[in-house]
C-alpha cells in the first residue's frame, strides 16, 4: 500500500475518534452527564481512541487483504463499502462495550451486550447512510474530473513501482491493454507500434489499479485488470470463463463476479 493510501484512512480514523471524544466530553449525551468519576474526561476520551483504532484496523485490513482478492465493480463495490462501514461500527461498539465494563467494573452478560450493540447500531444507521451517499458522490465527481482531464489533453497515466530503480511508466489509456499480477510484481502490457510489449514493476495489483482511471479499466479477475475499450467477447472453457481482448489477440481469465458487467460492456 502506498503511503498516501495509508495516511488517508488513518487521518480519517483520528478525525472521527476526536469528534466522538469531543461530543462525549463537551455535550455528554446518553446519560454521561450523570456519571461521576475523578477521571471522567479521560474515560470518555477512551471511546474516541477505541473508535480510531477500530476504524484504522478494519479499513487497513480490508484494503490490504480483501481488495487484492475480490473483484469489486458496480454494485459490489458499494456493497463492500457498506460492509466495511458496518464492520467499523460493530467493532467500535464491541470495543466500547468491553471498555465500559472494564473501566466501570460491572459484570458482563450477553443481554446487556446485544442491547448495547442494538442501541448503538440503530443510532449509527443514519450516519452510515450519509457517508455512503457522500462517498458515492465524491467517487462520481472524481471520474468526471478524470474524463475532463482527457478532454483537455492531460491523458497520460504515470504508473510507478516500489523499487528505487523502477522508472515510472508513462502511457496513454489507449495504449494500455491489460495488467497482470505476478508475485510481488505487476506485468503491464501496452501496445507499441502494433506490437504488445511487457513491462514489469514491483508493486501489487491493488496499488497499480489505484493509479489507473476507473472509467477505462476494470478488475476482471483477482489477478487481472483490463482496458474496457478492448473488451471483445466472453466465452467458457471447461466451466471457466475467459475474456478476449481485441487489437491484441489476448484472452485472460474472467471472474464470475465480473461476468455480468463484462458481458454488458462487450455487447455495446
Amino acid at each position: 500500500m502506498k503511503p498516501n493510501k495509508t495516511i488517508k484512512p488513518l487521518f480519517t480514523a483520528l478525525a472521527i475518534g476526536f469528534f466522538v471524544a469531543y461530543v462525549l466530553i463537551v455535550f455528554q449525551p446518553f446519560g454521561t452527564d450523570g456519571f461521576q468519576h475523578p477521571h471522567k474526561n479521560l474515560f470518555l476520551a477512551g471511546y474516541g481512541a477505541i473508535i480510531t483504532l477500530s476504524y484504522a484496523f478494519v479499513y487497513l485490513l480490508f484494503d490490504l487483504v480483501l481488495r487484492e482478492r475480490w473483484v469489486l465493480i458496480g454494485r459490489r463495490y458499494w456493497y463492500a463499502e457498506a460492509t466495511l462501514l458496518l464492520a467499523v461500527v460493530f467493532s467500535s461498539l464491541t470495543g466500547s462495550f468491553f471498555y465500559h465494563h472494564w473501566f466501570v467494573g460491572s459484570s458482563l452478560n450477553w443481554f446487556s451486550y446485544f442491547g448495547f450493540i442494538f442501541l448503538g447500531g440503530s443510532i449509527a444507521i443514519i450516519p452510515i447512510g450519509i457517508i455512503i451517499v457522500l462517498r458515492y458522490h465524491f467517487k462520481q465527481r472524481h471520474i468526471q474530473q478524470e474524463i475532463q482531464k482527457e478532454k483537455t489533453g492531460e491523458a497520460f497515466i504515470h504508473i510507478s513501482g516500489h523499487n528505487k530503480n523502477d522508472k515510472d511508466l508513462k502511457v496513454l489509456p489507449s495504449e494500455l491493454i491489460y495488467v497482470m499480477a505476478n508475485g510481488n510484481y505487476t506485468e503491464i502490457y501496452k501496445l507499441e507500434q502494433g506490437d504488445l510489449k511487457r513491462y514489469m514493476l514491483r508493486n501489487s495489483l491493488g496499488n497499480t489499479q489505484a493509479q489507473l482511471p476507473e472509467h477505462h479499466f476494470m478488475k476482471v479477475h483477482r489477478s487481472y485488470i483490463a482496458n474496457m475499450r478492448y473488451f471483445d467477447k466472453v466465452y467458457t472453457n471447461n466451466s471457466k470463463y475467459y475474456l478476449s481482448l481485441n487489437q491484441a489477440d489476448v484472452e485472460i481469465p474472467l471472474s464470475r463476479n465480473a461476468l455480468a458487467e463484462a458481458r454488458q460492456i462487450c455487447s455495446k
